[in-house]
């Protein structure tokens, strides 16, 4: 049923070639051949590290694409956004560019991240 899934959602050949694992979450096992039970989920992690590319992270000075903005009566704005390079730590001197193309100056009081997505 999911190869019959997979040959109607491609869009093109390369997306047929995928690795299958057969696996039980319950159970806590995972395999690579259909005809044995496996031990443990190392077969999974491995085919994850091995399938999934780490992300393309780009050199060069912060970036951040602010989503949303909030504020606390205690800390004052907070901007929450995806950060799209470099890094950030509490007292870093930023700008903040406008839709008008002007900066304000700013110091990062506090960086906090989400756990997911």
């Amino acid at each position: 049923m999911v190869q019959d899934l997979f040959l109607e959602l491609a869009t093109s050949a390369d997306q047929l070639d995928y690795p299958v694992i057969y696996a039980s979450g319950r159970e806590g096992w995972a395999t690579l051949d259909p005809n044995k039970k496996g031990t443990d989920l190392s077969p999974l992690f491995e085919a994850i590290l091995r399938e999934v590319h780490p992300p393309v992270v780009e050199e060069g000075p912060f970036q951040m694409l602010v989503s949303n903005l909030d504020y606390d009566s205690h800390k004052g704005k907070i901007a929450i956004g995806r950060i799209w390079r470099g890094k950030v730590s509490p007292h870093d001197q930023l700008l903040v560019m406008n839709a008008d193309g002007s900066t304000t100056p700013f110091e990062v009081g506090q960086v906090l991240t989400y756990l997911g997505t």
